[in-house]
């Protein structure tokens, strides 16, 4: 199972200047666990999500669901 944190099109769209840096965004945006909201709001500020691009992490911040600093504001 994955969890995947998709960033809005937008963003995703100002961000990439060809198609071969979308698999890198892709990699950086999934971890390979399956992990529910309820996972998510539960765990500790601090927390380090490993994701599947080397070197490269979610850090779980605030009260407020943050990754990286930036606020999830959907899910599913």
């Amino acid at each position: 199972m994955l969890t995947a944190f998709a960033p809005l099109d937008q963003v995703l769209m100002n961000r990439v200047g060809n198609l071969s840096e979308y698999s890198s965004i892709f990699h950086r945006h999934v971890v390979t666990c399956r992990l529910l909201w309820t996972d998510l709001v539960s765990l500790n500020d601090g927390t380090v999500l490993r994701t599947n691009l080397v070197g490269f992490s979610i850090n779980i911040t605030d009260d407020i669901l943050k990754l990286n600093d930036v606020s999830v504001i959907s899910w599913d």
